[in-house]
């Protein structure tokens, strides 16, 4: 069998089978086995998923710096704790007891 430019594909060549393909895994089996410079593709994935976590990680610390900008510009009265006695105040609705 012969390709668009006259040269034998060779006896392995199947109609699934094209040249290139089989190129393709012998790559890949020699970057694997380490004959071949190269990431593996556990390698590649590998990466993939590092780079997706940094990515993720990089926008939460952008919602952190933009919640702690915001945080610092209302000030530091606006997120105080109630004081057990003003709690106590709220809860039984007693203005008299200010005093």
């Amino acid at each position: 069998m012969r390709n668009a430019g006259g040269r034998d594909r060779g006896h392995c060549t199947q109609d699934w089978l094209y040249p290139q393909t089989l190129r393709e895994w012998v790559k890949q089996a020699e970057k694997v086995s380490g004959m071949r410079d190269g990431v593996t593709t556990e390698e590649r994935d590998r990466i993939k998923a590092l780079e997706r976590e940094v990515r993720e990680l990089r926008q939460a610390n952008e919602i952190l710096r933009k919640a702690s900008a915001l945080t610092l510009s209302l000030g530091p009265v606006a997120f105080r704790r109630p004081t057990l006695r003003r709690r106590n105040l709220i809860a039984h609705g007693s203005d008299d007891r200010l005093h």
